[in-house]
């Protein structure tokens, strides 16, 4: 017969009027904190570290005994001293969380950690101290970094190509370049949000993709037609026009068009 030797049903309720019971519950807590993934520490009132785990070491390159007992101006340099006591304050005054970040340089590199500290109060709902935590977070923000930079070099790029490019969703125009308006001598607030089939010059034949199961997300092919147009002037363009199909996460078709001037080569 199988016995549940599940911790959290075994274990017996603690009587903390009992000493012995009491000096348990410290050790329960004491692991629990050593025992989190990223660094953790209590500072009474007074700045005076009471606890810190074992992970504070790869945040301030200091071991718990270093820690626990001294002020933050005993252990780390001025500045860093300045910034500690300065966010204990504000979550102290506050009575709530302050989040800031600190970075430190390490063989692999520069490391940057999101430190949050938090009052903390008694049953009573006195203030007693703070609780402070760090996560690392250099891999997250590399990853954000590199995305915004791409994003970036996308913007450039859809702004400064002679392609004349016009994003459409739900039959509606959401954005549009500047090459497309010079193309077509029209202004992009006189095509954000509206219909191209609103639009006179842009009554004609669009090339369209229907949704299928295999071609979504990005994957549909690119149609590709030409097609003349007759501008607000009066004049006609010719542009061959390259299409595909957005089905983005939220599963929204759209369409982007891809137009480049050809009245030159159609003459």
């Amino acid at each position: 017969m199988l016995v549940d030797t599940d911790p959290v049903l075994t274990t017996p309720t603690l009587n903390l009027a009992n000493s012995a019971d009491t000096a348990q519950l410290v050790i329960y807590l004491r692991a629990m904190i050593d025992n989190l993934p990223d660094p953790v520490w209590l500072r009474d009132a007074h700045g005076t570290y009471l606890l810190a785990n074992r992970h504070v070491e790869s945040l301030y390159g200091l071991s718990q005994g270093q820690i626990v007992g001294h002020r933050a101006a005993d252990i780390l340099s001025a500045d860093e001293a300045v910034v500690a006591e300065d966010m204990d304050r504000r979550a102290l005054e506050s009575h709530t969380s302050v989040v800031f970040y600190r970075t430190k340089a390490e063989d692999v590199g520069v490391l940057t950690f999101e430190i949050t500290t938090t009052a903390i109060h008694n049953p009573l709902g006195e203030l007693i101290g703070v609780l402070g935590y760090a996560k690392d977070i250099t891999q997250s923000r590399a990853r954000e970094e590199a995305l915004a930079a791409s994003l970036r070099e996308q913007q450039l790029i859809f702004e400064h190509t002679s392609v004349g490019i016009v994003f459409v969703r739900d039959h509606r125009v959401i954005r549009v370049n500047a090459a497309f308006c010079q193309i077509f001598g029209i202004t992009e607030n006189a095509l954000l949000h509206q219909s191209l089939a609103a639009v006179p010059t842009f009554q004609v034949p669009w090339p369209q993709w229907h949704v299928s199961e295999e071609g979504r997300a990005g994957t549909s092919p690119t149609i590709t037609s030409e097609q003349v147009f007759i501008k607000p002037d009066g004049s006609a363009v010719t542009c061959t026009i390259y299409a595909r199909a957005l089905n983005d996460d939220d599963e929204k078709q759209g369409m982007v068009y891809a137009l480049i001037d050809v009245s030159v080569q159609s003459q």
